[in-house]
Formats: structure tokens, sequence, C-alpha cells
């Protein structure tokens, strides 16, 4: 069995950031949440507002991503999981969780995850390309 070499001390140092992040990012949420649109104005202010109403959607899906990585690294605290990288099993360094506490990855996990990203997009984008020039099937 791996043996990871966090103090409780550094642990719970990162279980307590972590419950602050999840505390400012529900309070973002919220503001979020308390954003009204009045339904007035002239095809300028609509615009404006779809815009605004955009740009609130992006923060918020952003901001859920967020809280679900957070609510997932104090799972791993709990389950003493917290601090191996998910893909390769080594440590995880404790300068990285220190400015990441939401680190999944060591730094190799992180290089080799980016490059599986990187090659399903780039499998997605020729699956896209071959989907649009495709002929209609004949009856």
């Amino acid at each position: 069995m791996l043996k990871i070499n966090l103090t409780d001390t550094f642990v719970e140092a990162r279980r307590r950031d972590l419950v602050k992040l999840r505390i400012d990012c529900r309070q973002k949420l919220e503001q979020l949440d308390g954003v009204d649109d009045d339904g007035g104005g002239d095809v300028a202010d609509r615009t404006d507002i779809d815009l605004n109403k955009q740009a609130q959607s992006d923060s918020y899906m952003r901001l859920m991503a967020e809280l679900a990585e957070i609510d997932a690294a104090i799972t791993r605290i709990q389950r003493g999981t917290y601090g191996i990288c998910e893909l390769t099993g080594e440590v995880i360094s404790e300068a990285r969780l220190e400015a990441i506490p939401t680190a999944r990855f060591g730094l190799d996990g992180q290089s080799k995850h980016e490059k599986l990203l990187q090659r399903q997009a780039v499998v997605s984008a020729r699956s896209e390309k071959l989907d649009g020039h495709r002929r209609p099937d004949i009856l």
C-alpha cells in the first residue's frame, strides 16, 4: 500500500481551505441567483440583458463545476485518499496541494490527463467533421 506522507495537520489545513472555498463558491452562486431581469427596455437593452444572462449562465456552470471539485476533494479527505493522484496512484506533492487544494493529479498525472483530453478533443473534432459531410441515408 502506498504511504502518504501528509501530516494530519497539513490535511486539516487543506480541509479548512476547502470549506472556505466551498462557502465562497456558494455565496457567489447565491449572488447569481439574486440577479433579476426587469423585462423592460429597448432592443439594445434586451441584447445587453441577453448577453448578461449568457455570462451569468457561464459563471453559474463554472461555479457548479468548482463546487463539485471542492466536494470531491473533501470526500477524498474523508476517505483517506486525499493527496493520491487519481491517474498514476503517486503521492501529490504538498506544494501542489497547498496551491491547488482540489488537485486530483500530481504533475505527471496532470500532464497525462491533459494529453488524454487533447486526444479526445481531436477525435471528437474529427467525428464532428465526418458527421457534417456524411450523405443522408437512403431508404
